[in-house]
C-alpha cells in the first residue's frame, strides 16, 4: 500500500500539466485518460501479479540444482574372539545416487515454462485491469457531462421562472404558466441532484480501481472515442499466449515424468574393520523401475495438455471474434459521432429560436418547456452516443491488447 500511494504521489509531481488539484473544497485530483492508465500500471494489483512472476523465477533459479543428498551409514560393535579377547568391528558406507533420466534439465525446463505462464497471466491481468480502468474513466467523464447538462437545464429553468414571475406580476402571464415554470425548476433540480450522485458514484469507482484518493476525470470523451488503436502490432494477446505456454508446461511436465522410466545409478565407498582387518570396497547399485515409473504424473500431464490445447483453440476463436465484433461496433459508433459533430450548434440555434418565439408571444410557455425537454433529451442522447463510442474504443484496445501510452500532441 505504501508503494501504491508513493507511485500516485510521484505521478502527480511528474505530470503537473495533466494532473492538478480540482479545488480546495474536495481535494480531488484531476487526471487524464493516460494518467489513469499509468496509475493502473503502478497499483498494488500490478505489484501482486509481478510478485507471482518473481516467485516463479525464484523456483526456476533453483530447479536445476542437485536435489539428492548422499547417504551415510555407520555401524560399530564389539566382537568376542574364540580366545576370549575382544575387538571392535566398524562399518562406514557413503553412497550417492545419480538419476540417469536427465531429470535436472527437465525439471529446469518445466520451471522455465511455468515462469513464462506466470508472466503471460500477469500481462493478461494487466490488460483486463487497463480495460476496466479505461471504461470507468469514460463513465466518469460521461457522468460529468450529464451533470453539466443538468446544471445548464436547471439554470435555464430558474431564469425562465423569473420571467414567468415578472409576467404574472404585470398581468401578462397566467397562473398556469407560473406553476409550469415552478414545476420545471423542481424537475431540473431533481435531475441535477441525480446527476451529481451518479458522478460521485462513477468517480468513486474510478478511485477504487486505481487505489488512490478522490479523483476527477478530465479530458474530451470525443477524443477518446476517436483515438483508434493502431492495430497490426503483431504480438499475440496475453490470454492466448498464456494458454499456449500452458500447453508447453504440460508437455514439459510429461517429459519430466517420463524421465522416471530411467534407472538411478548409485555409487559409493565402504570402509569396514573386521577381526582387526581393514577392508575398503566400492559400491555400485542400479534401481530397477519396474513397478513405479511415474505413470501417474505422465497421465495427468497428458490429460492436462489435451484440455489446455482445447482451451487454447477456443480462446483463439473468442479473441478473433471479439476483435472483429468490437472493431465493427467501434467503427459504426465513430461514424455516428462524426455525423453528429455539428449537432451542438443545431441545438443552440433551435433553443434560441424557441426562446425568441416565447418572448415575442408567439409560443406558449408549455410549448417552450416541451422544446427544452426535447433539446435536453437530445443532448443526453448525444452524450450517451459519445460514451458508447469511447467505451467501444476502449474495448477494442483491450481486445487488441493495445494499451501502449499515447504521446501528447
Amino acid at each position: 500500500m505504501f508503494w501504491t500511494r508513493a507511485g500516485a504521489c510521484l505521478l502527480v509531481l511528474a505530470c503537473p500539466s495533466t494532473m492538478r488539484r480540482a479545488g480546495a473544497q474536495d481535494h480531488a485530483i484531476e487526471i487524464t485518460y493516460e494518467d489513469a492508465l499509468r496509475l493502473a500500471r503502478q497499483g498494488l494489483a500490478a505489484q501482486v501479479a509481478e510478485a507471482r512472476v518473481e516467485e516463479a523465477r525464484a523456483h526456476e533459479r533453483t530447479a536445476g540444482r542437485w536435489r539428492r543428498n548422499p547417504d551415510l551409514v555407520a555401524m560399530a560393535g564389539p566382537r568376542r574372539q574364540r580366545d576370549g579377547s575382544q575387538s571392535v568391528d566398524v562399518l562406514v558406507r557413503v553412497v550417492q545416487s545419480f538419476p540417469l533420466g536427465r531429470t535436472g534439465a527437465r525439471r529446469e525446463a518445466l520451471a522455465q515454462t511455468r515462469t513464462a505462464v506466470r508472466g503471460s497471466e500477469r500481462d493478461d491481468a494487466m490488460r483486463r485491469r487497463l480495460r476496466e480502468t479505461g471504461a470507468r474513466f469514460v463513465r466518469a467523464l460521461h457522468a460529468a457531462e450529464l451533470l453539466r447538462i443538468a446544471t445548464a437545464e436547471r439554470e435555464r429553468a430558474a431564469s425562465l421562472l423569473e420571467v414567468a414571475r415578472r409576467r404574472h406580476e404585470t398581468g401578462d402571464g397566467s397562473g398556469l404558466d407560473l406553476a409550469l415554470a415552478e414545476v420545471a425548476l423542481v424537475r431540473t433540480d431533481a435531475e441535477h441532484e441525480q446527476s451529481l450522485a451518479e458522478l460521485n458514484l462513477r468517480q468513486g469507482a474510478l478511485a477504487q480501481i486505481l487505489g488512490t484518493g478522490r479523483v476527477r476525470a478530465r479530458g474530451s470523451i470525443r477524443d477518446i472515442a476517436l483515438d483508434r488503436p493502431r492495430g497490426g502490432h503483431g504480438h499475440e494477446r496475453a490470454d492466448v499466449r498464456a494458454l499456449r505456454e500452458a500447453v508447453a508446461e504440460a508437455e514439459a511436465d510429461g517429459r519430466l515424468g517420463r524421465a522416471g522410466r530411467a534407472p538411478d545409478l548409485t555409487l559409493g565407498v565402504q570402509y569396514q574393520r573386521e577381526e582387526g582387518a581393514d577392508v575398503v570396497r566400492g559400491v555400485v547399485g542400479l534401481s530397477l523401475p519396474i513397478f513405479e515409473r511415474d505413470q501417474g504424473r505422465v497421465a495427468r500431464a497428458h490429460a492436462r495438455r489435451e484440455r489446455v490445447a482445447d482451451e487454447l483453440a477456443l480462446a483463439e476463436h473468442i479473441a478473433s471474434t471479439e476483435i472483429a465484433t468490437t472493431a465493427e461496433v467501434a467503427d459504426a459508433l465513430a461514424a455516428a459521432v462524426d455525423r453528429h459533430d455539428a449537432a451542438d450548434a443545431t441545438l443552440r440555434r433551435a433553443e434560441a429560436l424557441a426562446l425568441r418565439s416565447y418572448e415575442s408571444g408567439a409560443t406558449r410557455l408549455a410549448d417552450l418547456l416541451a422544446v427544452r425537454r426535447e433539446l435536453a433529451a437530445t443532448r443526453r442522447a448525444l452524450a450517451v452516443l459519445l460514451r458508447d463510442a469511447a467505451l467501444a474504443t476502449t474495448d477494442l484496445r483491450g481486445a487488441l491488447d493495445d494499451f501502449a501510452p499515447r504521446r501528447s500532441p
